[in-house]
């Protein structure tokens, strides 16, 4: 991420339109999956220990950003508990309803990347103090671009031949895919201005509590959908 935000910054892009989407794909990626049984984790998390134990030490040495440290604990908790909630779900589901782990990333997944990336110019238009529209304008522009994905993502399954999807099935995801971003945008909306309210900033304690109540709710909605679907008796 630390990479991608140099990348960012030295061609001209803004870091908060594009590292919290890709962080939110990233955090659901299973390129390990196979490599589970191996040496290789073990290798992986000592790595890792040993980096963020330097890290502390650098960053404790700065006086510019040492109060950092100490900041943002808080709702990374939080985001554990909620996440949590989230796996026990996703265990319950995953072997009932076929289909389920492979739509549950999407819908979960893009939700929760369009509300991390509204935090950040809203959390702008907060500070600011500027007029309502601009933050509506924000909203509108994010409900409206995830349209075509929402629609495109159901029909690339079905033509694929991964999943057998049937069209009440399609029309009630497409549906619930909507309330899912909207919901991620109302919470982002409250987030902000609740931590603004409380002098917190939303890009520390926003972000985590944010991403990991959309990974509940859109599994909530995403077993919603197969439960109407299998009140009508079609798979």
């Amino acid at each position: 991420m630390c990479a991608l935000i140099v990348a960012c910054r030295r061609s001209g892009l803004d870091s908060d339109d594009v590292v919290p989407p890709v962080a939110s794909c990233l955090a659901v990626s299973s390129l390990l999956i196979d490599f589970i049984n191996v040496l290789l984790p073990s290798i992986l998390v000592l790595c890792l220990v040993l980096s963020a134990t330097s890290c502390f030490f650098i960053v404790r040495r700065n006086s510019c950003v040492k109060d950092l440290i100490w900041r943002g604990w808080l709702p990374l908790f939080g985001a554990m508990v909620i996440s949590s909630a989230t796996g026990i779900v996703l265990d319950i589901f995953a072997s009932r309803y076929w289909g389920f782990p492979l739509l549950a990333v999407v819908i979960s997944g893009l939700p929760g990347g369009v509300g991390s990336i509204a935090i950040s110019p809203l959390k702008h238009l907060t500070h600011s103090r500027r007029k309502e529209p601009p933050k509506k304008l924000v909203t509108t522009t994010l409900l409206l671009i995830t349209i075509p994905v929402e629609i495109i993502f159901p029909a690339t399954l079905q033509t694929s031949g991964w999943l057998k999807l049937s069209i009440l099935f399609a029309v009630l995801s497409v549906l619930l895919f909507r309330c899912a971003v909207t919901i991620s945008l109302l919470i982002a909306n409250a987030l902000t201005d609740f931590l603004w309210s409380k002098d917190l900033d939303p890009d520390t304690y926003a972000l985590p509590i944010h991403s990991a109540t959309m990974d509940l709710v859109g599994q909530l909605l995403l077993v919603l959908c197969f439960q109407l679907v299998s009140l009508t008796d079609i798979s």
